[in-house]
């Protein structure tokens, strides 16, 4: 895009002002106002410029990249301005071989899956030597999410299972899947389900089954952890399906440049400087894999390999990334081939007995003219080596005694011994962590390791104990809890019943609650007498006695009904517990229903302590 020197100065003044008005801009720019708001609005239609809600001016990252001469849309990195001088800010080969191959990566996920297996990216070693630098640069070149896993779920991981309409289960794909690139930072403090959640990302297929569904894998991962303080168990044959690099043999070189010379911050304040990300990988062409014949190259890496390093190195990801090495780095089909399988073998001789002797000699002579870098001399030494183990002894033992201590701390219903116990063994921690931590101890290693055992044995000891204590109090205050809600529900249930028989059967009512011994029966009413009634039994059976000597049969009956009579059936007077003593029930019906709402009343009653018992169970441990 062509634009004009007062453009660009108008351009240069945005960049440094960051955000002026208009009026302000005219009177500094010496410009007036209505040619300067007219040549502002051309700009913004282009896409340099925009305005604010507060009446403001401010240039847009085009406009940013435009003024630096970058193109709006480079289509491989070599083509930004900034690529050679941000290469120049890694201190290492090994590092700048990690970053291009993590973006190799990252552009084989995202436009061509197809071709074949994609490595997933790892750093680890010592802290301090820039592994989460330089995934910080690669986000900032294509751009994706930087996850700290000490603050993640397995949802969050792997996805949440929701149903959709239909009522069908289905997972929703996580963040990490998307892309382009995934970090995941310090691996190894996660916990340990988190972290068999996020092995399952850690594949070098395009697709990743997580709940029984097949999702597509967008996202290049890379990983770093601390094997010193933790280390990371790797599932079998995650090693085989990426490509790790070790920073333990470099550590004095990146303490140096990362400590001292303060290379991170430089890094970070020269990627500032450019909006990220520089390449928008998903705009670019798919890659095409014509004309490279990896033949002779993948045979004479596979020589250079050792037997165990046959088993651990990814070679059939060498096409894949050759084919993204020639679209982002290099455009020559030799020269991309050669690069790759480089930085592939930069990183894989950064950890020991992977790569036969010599090997950088070998694909000096593959690369033919033009010069590869050399790797950085891997430091060591044998003191220096046994410094390094000996450290890293020192930080596994303290960090094992941080986490059992931590783990103590958490049981919150402890006995007077208990608490004893704990304060004791707490004290003892603390000072075999200060010697652990000492720079000349004078106490040998062994003997430290040695109390240390002891120490975590004595503590998991105790832990055994307090739980075994604490789980038999919960099953107690369980096992009360259901028969409060077997209490509950019993009341709750004869409530119900009473109010069905309250107006239908009041006596069959009363009956009931006399078999809980909630009311009982005194006596029976007297039957009132009637005289008219008396009266006409007697003519009823002189009638009968007449019409049954004529010899009439109907005269028998009316003699029988006489002698019978309606007996009415008795009633009952009723009591109920009443304080110490008994109340006299007066109206049937009204104190069923009225019982009733008491029962229920007790119904919840019940409930809610046996809810309150169970959360007291819950939180015993």
């Amino acid at each position: 895009m062509e634009i004009t020197e007062w453009q660009r100065k108008v351009l240069g003044y945005l960049a440094g002002k960051g955000e002026v008005r208009l009026s302000q801009a005219a009177q500094e720019l010496g410009a007036g106002e209505a040619g300067l708001k007219d040549l502002l609005t051309r700009l913004k239609e282009k896409g340099l410029v925009e305005s604010t809600p507060r009446r403001t001016w401010r240039l847009t990252g085009q406009g940013l990249l435009l003024l630096k001469e970058v193109p709006l849309k480079p289509s491989s990195f070599p083509a930004h301005p900034a690529w050679p001088t941000l290469l120049a800010l890694l201190p290492t080969p090994e590092y700048r071989a990690l970053l291009r191959l993590t973006l190799a990566v990252a552009y084989l996920r995202q436009r061509a899956p197809q071709l074949g297996p994609m490595p997933w990216l790892g750093a680890y070693g010592p802290p301090g030597t820039g592994k989460s630098t330089v995934g910080e640069v690669a986000l900032a070149l294509v751009g994706g999410r930087f996850f700290d896993v000490r603050a993640m779920t397995p949802g969050e991981a792997l996805g949440r299972r929701e149903q959709v309409k239909g009522g069908v289960w289905e997972v929703r794909p996580p963040l990490t899947l998307e892309g382009p690139l995934t970090i995941l930072d310090e691996l190894g403090e996660a916990p340990s389900e988190l972290q068999r959640a996020l092995f399952a990302l850690v594949n070098d297929r395009p697709t990743v089954v997580l709940e029984g569904q097949e999702l597509p894998h967008r996202a290049a991962i890379y990983a770093t952890w601390n094997p010193e303080a933790r280390e990371v168990p790797l599932p079998e044959g995650a090693k085989r399906r990426g490509l790790l690099l070790s920073t333990e043999p470099y550590a004095r070189t990146l303490h140096k440049a990362f400590l001292r010379e303060g290379v991170g911050e430089r890094l970070r304040a020269f990627l500032e400087d450019y909006p990220s990300p520089w390449v928008d990988l998903a705009a670019l062409p798919s890659p095409e894999a014509d004309g490279m014949d990896l033949g002779p190259l993948r045979e004479a890496l596979y020589r250079l390999l050792t037997p165990r390093g046959k088993g651990e190195v990814p070679l059939g990801a060498l096409k894949p990334l050759s084919v993204a090495y020639k679209a982002l780095f290099f455009p020559e089909n030799e020269g991309a081939m050669v690069e790759a399988a480089y930085d592939m073998a930069l990183l894989l001789a950064s950890r020991p007995g992977l790569l036969l002797p010599g090997w950088e000699r070998t694909l000096q002579g593959l690369r033919g003219g033009l010069p590869l870098e050399e790797p950085t001399p891997q430091e060591g030494g044998k003191g220096y080596r046994a410094r390094l183990e000996e450290a890293g002894r020192r930080r596994r033992l303290e960090a094992t005694l941080n986490r059992l201590l931590r783990e103590l701390q958490r049981f919150r219903t402890l006995t007077r011994e208990e608490e004893a116990a704990r304060a004791e063994l707490a004290g003892r921690v603390e000072v075999l962590r200060e010697e652990l931590t000492k720079e000349a101890s004078s106490v040998p290693l062994e003997a430290l390791e040695e109390d240390g055992q002891a120490l975590v044995r004595e503590m998991e000891e105790l832990m055994r104990s307090i739980a075994h204590r604490l789980g038999e109090v919960s099953d107690r205050l369980l096992e009360v809890a259901r028969a409060l809600m077997a209490q509950a529900q019993d009341a709750y249930n004869l409530a119900q019943r009473l109010r069905s028989l309250a107006y239908k059967d009041p006596e069959a009512g009363m009956m009931i609650l006399k078999e809980k011994g909630l009311v009982r029966q005194v006596a029976a009413l007297p039957v009132p007498k009637d005289t008219e009634e008396n009266f006409m039994r007697v003519a009823q059976g002189v009638v009968g006695t007449v019409l049954a000597l004529a010899g009439k049969g109907q005269g028998w009956g009316l003699l029988l009904g006489a002698l019978v009579g309606n007996n009415p059936k008795p009633s009952y007077l009723w009591e109920y517990r009443k304080g110490d003593g008994w109340g006299r029930v007066e109206d049937l019906p009204r104190f069923l229903w009225w019982m009733a709402q008491n029962l229920e009343v007790w119904a919840r009653s019940y409930s809610q302590r046996a809810e309150e018992l169970r959360k007291w169970a819950r939180n015993q441990i």
